[in-house]
């Protein structure tokens, strides 16, 4: 029987030890190919979830959870919409969110207001 362990958000080492150690014991008496890819499986799945925690740090230190949901604020605070937002930061790039996205999306939004 194998347990699949879910490591969305996983910011505590311990967590990761535990789990590790959980899947170690579960392996016990496999083949040593079974227990090798259950264990690099595992090691893919800590990375990858290390990965998405510090792509969302600086959109989590400024109060989003994510990329996505800093265009939706963005898009609402500056009365346009997110479709144009996520184009603008698509284009320019997720190390340009917080200078250049800003300011395009700004004179985005005083365009629109000046057609109106």
């Amino acid at each position: 029987m194998e347990v699949i362990i879910k490591f969305d958000d996983i910011s505590d080492t311990k967590l990761i030890e535990l789990a590790l150690k959980k899947k170690i014991a579960e392996s016990k008496g496999m083949e040593k190919e079974r227990y090798i890819q259950i264990i690099n499986n595992f090691a893919e799945a800590v990375s990858d979830a290390t990965f998405r925690e510090a792509e969302n740090k600086p959109y989590k230190d400024r109060g989003y959870q994510d990329r996505d949901d800093y265009f939706q604020g963005l898009a609402s605070e500056h009365n346009v919409s997110y479709e144009d937002v996520a184009n603008l930061g698509l284009v320019l790039g997720p190390q340009r969110d917080f200078d250049e996205l800003v300011e395009a999306v700004r004179e985005l939004s005083d365009e629109q207001n000046e057609d109106y």
